[in-house]
């Protein structure tokens, strides 16, 4: 009879621990917010060909893209009415070093949107000497890179089979 009890009074306890550590069906939900982390702010330059750059400028509350291939600009706040306009930053998860993200998460029809469709992720290249930080698109099965602070005259465009 005592090993019954103890062995139930285990069991609830490494339940609270479990419990109380996050590890549940719900701790891989992400959390959706209208600011972005300090990690992914700054300017960001893509070579878009015939010596022009499309940027991708991030700040706190908005998020601007704009340049040869993307017209005036599309720019996202987190205070816009129309959803189409509005910063919905969502983490995704951490996959090979690589931080995925959103920054319209609660929008319906992503083709309303000027940002990449399937998400980014902020990483890291390797450019002759230099390692520089890059925020990846993924748009129609393809990856791009915009590099920070950079104007980089080559077009970093490759297939994204695995992401």
């Amino acid at each position: 009879m005592n090993r019954v009890k103890s062995a139930v009074v285990v069991l609830e306890l490494s339940a609270g621990l479990l419990i109380g550590l996050g590890i549940n069906g719900n701790s891989a939900e992400a959390k959706t917010s209208g600011i972005t982390p300090t990690a992914i702010r700054g300017t960001f330059y893509r070579y878009a060909g015939s010596h022009q750059w499309d940027k991708l400028q991030i700040t706190t509350h908005t998020a601007t893209i704009s340049g040869r291939n993307y017209g005036k600009g599309f720019k996202i706040t987190s205070t816009s009415k129309s959803s189409s306009h509005r910063l919905a930053y969502e983490y995704g998860s951490t996959y090979q070093g690589r931080k995925y993200f959103m920054l319209q998460a609660k929008l319906k029809n992503v083709a309303a949107s000027a940002f990449p469709e399937e998400g980014m992720s902020l990483t890291k290249r390797k450019i002759g000497h230099h390692t520089y930080k890059v925020i990846r698109g993924y748009q129609g099965g393809y990856g791009f890179d915009f590099i920070k602070g950079h104007k980089v005259s080559k077009d970093y465009t490759h297939r994204a089979d695995n992401y």
